[in-house]
């Protein structure tokens, strides 16, 4: 009995014409994929294959066999794709992406807590990234929804609107800035801020960070991270720039003040399309009823 996995291999060998490039495409060692299709070869009692140090091509009866086994790779690959469907439709886990700027949102916090009362039996699985390093994520399925920075990048997908940020300053209580109600971003001129330093795509840090930087505000980088950010400011009597809102309570010997002239940030819901997983749909539609709220 021929192994249909073998005929499988013998397909992306031909189409390739190059055990390497088959080897790459079916994630497996280049040897293995030889010996297999040497051993078809012996139970079928003739070649499929003419191999030269620098090329494969195939005989008269590798061309006849090939459709035969074309077919079968195609339906393998389809078998796949419906059982993925399968399994994700039974699937009762939401896959849902947080900016890192924004996670502590009561907005955020509104949808999740919807959702438990609607969904009982489901849970929401969480993942931290920038807009790009998400949208990525969006776009090939491995997240149903993400919360992202709204931009001409978000074009396509699915949206709706969940907060506005306005960027604020958090000062040292003895800062000589804090007798002033309010602030112009050139009033940040030379100010030093503690932040964190930047991940490799800058997009997202640009637009929250970029007018205040170009105001000319000094950044100090804290390389240990956001959490250390805070910890560096109080030891240090540093200024930070939130994105919590206006209202919130400042970190101990802090005071908190707006920034009039600073860049409005619009954070989104987004998601692809509608999803062929129905717990996802179903988180969509919660959330859109609990930001309508």
């Amino acid at each position: 009995m021929i192994n249909p996995l073998v005929l499988i291999r013998f397909a992306a060998v031909a189409q390739h014409l190059s055990f390497v490039g088959a080897a790459q495409a079916l994630g497996i060692d280049q040897a293995t994929l030889s010996r297999q299709i040497k051993q078809l070869e012996r139970s079928l009692g003739f070649d499929l294959l003419v191999r030269t140090t620098r090329s494969v091509a195939l005989t008269l009866r590798g061309e006849a066999l090939l459709p035969v086994a074309r077919t079968l790779a195609d339906a393998y690959e389809e078998a796949g794709r419906r059982i993925a469907v399968m399994v994700n439709a039974n699937d009762t886990s939401v896959r849902f992406g947080m900016h890192p700027y924004v996670y502590w949102s009561t907005q955020v916090r509104t949808i999740m807590d919807r959702f438990a009362e609607e969904c009982p039996g489901a849970s929401i699985n969480t993942a931290s990234g920038i807009t790009a390093r998400t949208l990525a994520r969006l776009q090939d399925g491995s997240l149903d929804a993400a919360l992202l920075l709204d931009g001409p990048n978000l074009a396509g997908l699915e949206r709706q609107p969940v907060m506005i940020v306005t960027p604020n300053l958090l000062l040292p209580e003895e800062h000589p800035l804090v007798t002033k109600a309010t602030l112009a971003l050139a009033d940040t001129a030379k100010l030093t801020v503690a932040t964190f330093r930047p991940e490799r795509d800058r997009s997202d840090f640009d637009r929250v960070y970029g007018a205040f930087f170009e105001a000319g505000t000094l950044p100090l980088f804290v390389s240990e991270g956001t959490a250390a950010v805070s910890f560096r400011a109080a030891t240090e009597r540093l200024a930070m720039i939130s994105l919590r809102p206006f209202e919130a309570p400042a970190s101990p010997g802090f005071v908190r003040r707006a920034v009039v002239d600073a860049p409005r940030l619009d954070f989104v819901l987004a998601r692809c399309d509608t999803s062929e997983r129905s717990i996802a749909n179903r988180f969509w539609n919660c959330a859109i009823r609990a930001l309508e709220y």
